[in-house]
């Protein structure tokens, strides 16, 4: 019997996919691998025979071949220990094949438990790769800590005594990041996509250290989440002023969202900074210092955080609705102070809410 696995390999720093796959035949007992192993495949064949016995699965009796495809790439690493149990268990008939669409890596021990692999990030880029561009799906990857990836590159780099850049970081930490920022997006003529989403633990909350950075430079936005709004109960809490997204306005507007979307979002934008400014002058002179109209403005801060950035994680509001809180809260204000919202969309939406 004959099994097909997917795995996946690590040429350098970059992931290439792997066939995994598992003949039983009738004959001597005997396990032959094949496809370029290194003595740290070729050595799996014993820990999967213990594993297998050991989560109480029967070897197969007489030839197992397996195979890792392509035979000319060069395999090296325990990550071939849990495709390869898989598709001989498979091949044997003793568990179902596994599905086509998955993908298997793993270190496994003697008991049949697993270990962690090197290389698992490229490896996981290379699999979103061939889910987006050769089963047209749309990927979500979530990266974390960044952080972590980038002070470990910076140790490896003092190793090998090499010049440091900003902060002690290696000159090419722009490079490595965007080498791997790089691969979300589309193929021409390919419906599948990849969206990337990268989570980094910004050090001492400075958005001007090299790692948010970089990181904000070369992706297409940034969601900044704040301690303070965080303390005062506001979920999400995001930051709106310091957050971006660089291809908002490709995707707002008539025809897409709403025709008056983007005049709403910039008003809200700004109502919302002078609102925070005069908070803060509010903490240094005292409530007495500000004039009425920035007291309507602090008073509107206030209520865009509780109102429309705090929904909760169980929420599912529509943009339609997220509008329509948006015109609420703009109502607050006179309307003269809303310059940057269309007299025509003013009368349509203007105290309506």
């Amino acid at each position: 019997m004959y099994a097909l696995l997917n795995s996946f390999g690590l040429s350098g720093l970059q992931g290439f996919g792997v066939a995994v796959e598992a003949d039983v035949s009738s004959g001597m007992d005997g396990f032959t691998l094949v496809g370029l192993p290194d003595t740290a495949v070729r050595e799996s064949a014993d820990r999967i025979r213990a594993a297998a016995r050991n989560l109480k699965y029967r070897w197969p009796s007489g030839r197992v071949t397996a195979n890792l495809a392509p035979a000319d790439a060069r395999k090296t690493g325990p990550v071939y220990d849990l495709p390869l149990l898989l598709a001989v268990l498979a091949a044997a008939g003793q568990i179902p094949t596994p599905p086509r669409g998955a993908a298997f890596l793993g270190e496994v021990a003697l008991d049949g438990s697993l270990r962690s692999v090197t290389g698992a990030l490229p490896m996981a880029l290379t699999a979103a790769e061939y889910l987006a561009f050769e089963k047209d799906m749309h990927v979500l990857v979530i990266l974390t800590d960044i952080t972590n990836y980038a002070e470990a590159l910076r140790e490896v780099s003092a190793a090998k005594k090499e010049v440091p850049g900003r902060r002690g970081y290696p000159g090419y930490l722009y490079t490595d990041l965007a080498t791997m920022y790089e691969r979300a997006g589309r193929q021409l003529g390919k419906p599948g996509s990849i969206t990337m989403i990268p989570i980094l633990t910004m050090p001492e909350d400075d958005k001007t250290h090299p790692i948010p950075d970089l990181t904000g430079y070369i992706t297409e936005g940034q969601i900044i989440l704040s301690r303070e709004l965080y303390r005062k109960g506001v979920n999400p809490p995001i930051d709106v002023l310091p957050s971006l997204s660089r291809l908002k306005d490709k995707g707002i507007g008539e025809g897409k969202t709403r025709a008056d979307h983007s005049n709403t979002m910039n008003q809200l934008f700004a109502a919302y900074a002078r609102g925070k400014d005069a908070k803060e002058l509010m903490t240094i002179l005292g409530e007495a210092a500000l004039s009425d109209i920035d007291l309507i403005y602090a008073k509107f801060a206030d209520e865009f955080e509780k109102e429309y950035v705090s929904q909760g994680f169980q929420a599912d509001r529509s943009i339609e609705e997220t509008l329509e809180i948006g015109w609420k809260l703009l109502s607050i204000l006179p309307r003269s102070e809303l310059k940057r919202i269309d007299e025509k969309f003013l009368d349509q939406y203007y105290g309506k809410a």
